[in-house]
């Protein structure tokens, strides 16, 4: 194998120093010194029976700061994957003699060997990231941990695809959704050749009705248990969280739990990531209980920390465009939609209860007592559905005794008159049930609704000074473009996109202190779009040349004899008298902020 000379340490190499076991902080993480353990390595990666990824941290010269943290990344990937730390040299050259070439590991680098056994004939299913010098470390490791995030999230989704095969019978049927049941968590099919089907939530995607994810009409396809009459349909594959949900982009979530300090957001079925209070609202005030509820529907912002997604709720305009979830049945809808919440169930709350400061989750579907009206309610319900049960059963006994006689005949009757009245009285119930049961969704939409609506304005109040800080409009403008430019610019991109030279019109700050809090916010962050030079956010914003009248070919808003000319660009989309920035590109190579007009308005 003439690569593995590559795999020799020089004689010029460090010693290498690794921090005992015991310190490594991870019951998955295992640190291999001798070349007579490789073979344990070997035969764990070579496992076909391996449920998890297997990262590997081959370590050569680098050390202290200049190496990969290996406590760090332990911790970072949790549960996820199983991590192996080796030293360069005879451990990796005996661990590659016992893999398939080009899947070993050597030098500074690390590696991530998937579950699946693909990468045995395919070594690009494992790519190696070498580490040539130290600014290599943090990127590689933050590829490392996006990988196998997308790892976990494929095994999930390939355990639920299995289990929606794994039936009693192996007879695959098409068919058609006529409708839902049991307040969506049913879905009754319509089988072709005959016959019909039903589709339950809990053998689907239990967290979220079946109504979320298929629509009436739809075609589905699935494995069909005669015995009982119900369809499990295949699930698709899930993409890729990384590449569905680029960083910066803005995805919607399921809040699944919550307490006062934070709640769990769940992207995809089965990944849940947390949001701190902080990721909420600015105001020290507020607690995640008062701003969102269990079961809502959310809309988040997708960033990235050394490759483990961090959600916030902050900063977020409402005409910015929002990633559809995916579909996770063919031909099915979207399974999550803006506006759409879970509804507790009968006995379940529309909140969490308080707290007192408690740290403990509240799950979406805890349990408490609720008003007694509806409580009440569905108990007569059950009594008289029982009563009623009770009756038809003597009834059959009855009917079935011979001699008949006029005593059980006069008996029937009574009994007759009793399931009848029951009959009356059950529906009665079952409509007042019904009629609560509508009241409380209502109330609960109301909830989320206002909720959502303190959000913002929260967020606002805490942003908004109590009197000016400076002593001219100018001052103040510029203070509020830094803050603006601090928070819309990630500290790892500050260097690279500071505010750009620019100066304001007269009338800059006068059209910017009209604006209320939230277009003021809206218009300093495109101000930084534009002065910082954010790669694509200029092109989002359709910035282009003003022109003296609306025709195409009209010539270019101009001054200084023609060398200075007038842009505009987009703050709003998709609203009532939109926003827009007018600012000159001046010949001194300076950036003028002209005005904040509506869409309207084309004066300079």
């Amino acid at each position: 194998m003439p690569a593995r000379k590559r795999h020799r340490v020089s004689g010029g190499a460090p010693a290498m120093t690794f921090p005992p076991p015991s310190t490594l902080g991870h019951p998955g993480t295992r640190l291999l010194t001798e070349a007579s353990g490789v073979a344990e390595l070997a035969e764990l990666l070579l496992d076909p029976q391996r449920q998890r990824p297997v990262v590997v941290v081959s370590q050569w010269k680098f050390t202290g700061e200049d190496a990969v943290d290996v406590q760090d990344l332990a911790a970072k990937l949790g549960d996820d994957a199983d991590l192996w730390i080796v030293p360069s040299g005879p451990v990796t050259m005996a661990l590659a003699d016992l893999l398939p070439p080009k899947t070993g590991i050597f030098n500074d680098a690390l590696r991530v060997y998937p579950a699946h056994l693909k990468w045995l004939n395919n070594p690009y299913q494992s790519p190696l990231h070498i580490l040539a010098r130290p600014a290599d470390v943090r990127p590689a490791v933050t590829r490392v941990l996006e990988q196998v995030e997308d790892l976990a999230s494929a095994r999930h989704w390939a355990q639920s695809r299995q289990e929606a095969l794994d039936a009693t019978t192996t007879t695959v049927r098409t068919g058609t959704v006529q409708t839902f049941v049991a307040e969506g968590s049913r879905a009754v099919v319509e089988l072709d050749g005959g016959g019909q089907a039903m589709v339950r939530q809990e053998e689907l995607v239990p967290e979220v009705p079946v109504s979320w994810l298929l629509s009436p009409g739809q075609r589905v396809i699935g494995v069909v248990d005669p015995a009982v009459n119900q369809m499990r349909c295949e699930l698709l594959e899930v993409p890729s969280l990384a590449a569905y949900y680029p960083e910066g982009s803005l995805a919607l979530g399921l809040v699944t739990s919550l307490n006062t300090t934070g709640a769990e957001v769940m992207l995809y079925p089965g990944m849940t990531f947390f949001l701190t209070a902080t990721d909420v609202s600015t105001n020290e005030m507020d607690t995640v209980d008062d701003l969102l509820s269990p079961g809502e529907v959310v809309v988040v912002r997708i960033g990235r920390d050394a490759g483990r997604v961090q959600l916030t709720m902050l900063d977020i305009d409402d005409d910015e465009p929002v990633v559809p979830a995916p579909v996770l049945v063919a031909e099915g809808t979207p399974w999550l939609e803006f506006g759409r919440n879970l509804n507790p169930a009968p006995d379940e709350p529309a909140h969490a209860p308080d707290l007192g400061g408690s740290t403990e989750l509240i799950p979406a579907n805890s349990k408490v007592r609720r008003g007694t009206a509806l409580r009440d309610t569905q108990l007569a319900l059950e009594s008289a559905r029982a009563e009623i049960m009770t009756l038809r059963e003597e009834r059959l006994r009855l009917s079935s005794n011979t001699p008949d006689s006029t005593a059980i005949r006069t008996q029937a009757a009574v009994d007759g008159e009793a399931l009848a009245r029951l009959g009356t009285e059950l529906g009665r119930v079952e409509r007042r049930n019904q009629q609560l049961t509508e009241r409380v969704s209502h109330l609960n939409e109301q909830l989320a609704r206002l909720r959502g609506k303190r959000r913002p304005t929260r967020a606002e109040g805490s942003r908004q000074s109590a009197s000016p800080a400076f002593l001219t409009a100018e001052e103040q403008v510029e203070h509020d473009l830094y803050v603006a430019w601090v928070e819309r610019v990630p500290a790892m991109e500050k260097e690279a996109h500071p505010l750009g030279e620019h100066r304001f019109g007269s009338e800059f700050a006068a059209s910017l202190s009209v604006l209320p809090a939230d277009k003021k916010q809206k218009a300093l962050k495109a101000v930084v779009d534009l002065l910082s030079a954010l790669p694509g956010t200029l092109r989002a914003r359709d910035a282009h040349i003003l022109r003296t009248s609306s025709a195409g070919d009209a010539p270019a808003v101009t001054r200084a004899g023609g060398s200075e000319i007038c842009w505009r660009l987009s703050i709003e989309l998709g609203v009532e008298a939109a926003r827009r920035l007018h600012y000159w590109k001046c010949s001194d190579g300076v950036i003028e902020l002209s005005r904040v007009v509506v869409h309207e308005d084309f004066k300079p």
